[in-house]
């Protein structure tokens, strides 16, 4: 079931607007989207449905919480014009279903691939198709799988100063028969090393539970990425709406499970319950992570680095860099 903010699936069927998508627009503003969604039982694939449809599949990410104890992220797949799934998923060995969220109210963004402004920001979304792995090597232990893996790259162009970078595995595709009714193998999120003006290095996240026991990635996989300009401002939804917006580059004040640092937007965005999406921006925890966003507020959002725990309990971790986006509303452009 979607959320007020959301018109119903059958509006959109029966001819909402389509997003135009030029991937070489800078003019106007984005075909983007960002809402709600409720995570229903924890235990299923959920059909998302965009308010507007896109003219091609966009770059989608969602934000998981901390709601629950054991570590969890979402994965998407069937990512098209008109919507995607999305399911909890646990790493190896964990029960699979995440009941806590049952429900949940999770944030999700939809950018057409190609660069755009929005508000006075510059923002380029595009996807990169990958099977370069991260992993722990000296608790992974597979013969073949020297090191610590290695890194691909995206490009992106215009910045003058770091930018956000948003990230999310787009496709399930080493696990295709995956249900959250157990547990996912192999478990992936996405790594992200060195982010720079002209992009950034990335890979699948493999963390402690690369070894074979674990699941194998034999395939690639597609990774979507959305990168903002720093800044913070206010813009007009499609509605009509004044939507204020923070887009961040963080320095390394995100740690891991059980440690609480809050993040300031730098601006007020007057609601208590800001729509946030983050990603972790670097890696300096050798471990391995993804972000959950653990409480937000009218000036600020706590985020937490999560960690399986299969090959050790603790889930602690050093500091790391996010990117995060966050509006006071949910809304979609044009």
């Amino acid at each position: 079931m979607k959320f007020p903010i959301f018109v119903a699936v059958a509006a959109v069927l029966a001819g909402a607007k389509k997003f135009k998508n030029n991937a070489d627009s800078t003019a106007g503003p984005p075909p983007i989207e960002v809402g709600t969604f409720a995570m229903t039982t924890g235990r299923k694939w959920e059909f998302v449905t965009f308010d507007g449809a896109f003219s091609e599949p966009p770059v989608v990410s969602v934000m998981p919480t901390t709601d629950g104890g054991d570590p969890c992220t979402i994965y998407i797949k069937d990512v098209t014009a008109t919507g995607f799934k999305a399911a909890p998923a646990e790493p190896y060995k964990k029960d699979g279903p995440h009941p806590a969220w049952n429900p949940e109210t999770i944030t999700y963004i939809a950018v057409a691939s190609g660069t755009w402004k929005l508000g006075g920001i510059r923002v380029q979304a595009g996807k990169k198709e990958t099977q370069i792995q991260k992993y722990n090597d000296a608790k992974t232990r597979n013969s073949d799988m020297p090191g610590d893996g290695g890194w691909d790259n995206i490009g992106f162009s215009g910045f003058s100063d770091t930018p956000a970078l948003i990230t999310q595995i787009q496709t399930v595709n080493n696990e295709v028969n995956f249900e959250p009714d157990d547990y996912a193998k192999p478990f992936m999120t996405v790594a992200c090393g060195v982010v720079g003006t002209n992009g950034a290095s990335v890979a699948l996240e493999r963390a402690e539970v690369a070894n074979y026991e674990y699941g194998r990635v034999t395939t690639a996989e597609t990774i979507g990425w959305i990168a903002f300009e720093a800044g913070t401002g206010t813009f007009t939804s499609a509605s009509g709406e004044e939507v204020k917006y923070a887009s961040l580059y963080t320095a390394r004040v995100v740690e891991g499970w059980g440690t609480s640092r809050s993040v300031n937007f730098g601006m007020n965005m007057e609601t208590h319950s800001p729509l946030v999406i983050a990603s972790q921006n670097s890696r300096h925890g050798n471990d391995g992570g993804w972000l959950r966003l653990k409480s937000r507020s009218s000036t600020s959002v706590t985020l937490v680095v999560d960690e399986d725990n299969k090959v050790d309990s603790e889930r602690a971790h050093v500091a790391e860099r996010a990117g995060i986006f966050a509006v006071s509303e949910g809304f979609q452009f044009p």
